[in-house]
C-alpha cells in the first residue's frame, strides 16, 4: 500500500487508491490527453494528482478531484432501465457520439470503436462515409459500429435529399 492511498478523493468524494479503475474526463486546456477514457491509477503524487495509465500504457497526470473511481460495472449502467434507456459507457465517455452534426451544411459524426477510441466521420451525399482515423494505427469496428455507420449514411442521405437544389433557392 502506498502511503498516499486513500488520502485524496475523486470528484464524488470517493478515496482514490493505486490500481483503482477511473473515468478520466475530457481534457481541459492544460491536459495532454485528447479525450475522455477509462484507465487505472498507477501512482498518487503528494500534490494530490494521480498518474493514470490508459489501455495503451500511456501515462497522464490528472487532478484527483477530476477523476471518477469506477467501483463496479453498474457505475455505467442504469439498472432500472432497459434497452434504449440504458446508459452505456460509450455515452458517458463521449456524449453525443453516434449522432449526426450539421456544421454549415457539412454532416459529420463521432463514432466510438470497439476499443472505446473515438474517430470522426463525414458524409457528402454520395452514399459513403469518410473516416478520419486521427492518429490511430487501426480502428476496430464491431457489428454494432457497422450498423451505426450504415444508419448514419442513410440518415445523412435523407437529409441531403431533402435539401432544396441550388436552382430552387
Amino acid at each position: 500500500m502506498n502511503k498516499l492511498d486513500g488520502n485524496f478523493m475523486d470528484k464524488n468524494g470517493v478515496n482514490i487508491n493505486i490500481d483503482d479503475d477511473v473515468l478520466v474526463p475530457s481534457p481541459n486546456k492544460t491536459d495532454i490527453h485528447k479525450n475522455a477514457f477509462v484507465g487505472f491509477i498507477t501512482e498518487i503524487l503528494e500534490n494530490g494528482n494521480a498518474i493514470v495509465s490508459d489501455e495503451e500504457c500511456n501515462l497522464f497526470e490528472i487532478e484527483s478531484n477530476r477523476l471518477e473511481v469506477i467501483t463496479n460495472a453498474t457505475d455505467f449502467i442504469n439498472t432500472d432501465c432497459i434497452d434504449d434507456d440504458t446508459i452505456s459507457l460509450e455515452e458517458k465517455l463521449f456524449p453525443g457520439s453516434g449522432k449526426l452534426v450539421d456544421t454549415n451544411g457539412e454532416l459529420s459524426a463521432t463514432i466510438v470503436d470497439a476499443e472505446l477510441d473515438p474517430f470522426e466521420c463525414s458524409f457528402q451525399a454520395d452514399g459513403c462515409v469518410d473516416i478520419k482515423p486521427n492518429r490511430m494505427k487501426y480502428i476496430k469496428l464491431s457489428i454494432n459500429n457497422l450498423y451505426r455507420l450504415i444508419a448514419l449514411i442513410e440518415e445523412s442521405e435523407e437529409i441531403y435529399n431533402n435539401q432544396p437544389d441550388e436552382e430552387e433557392k
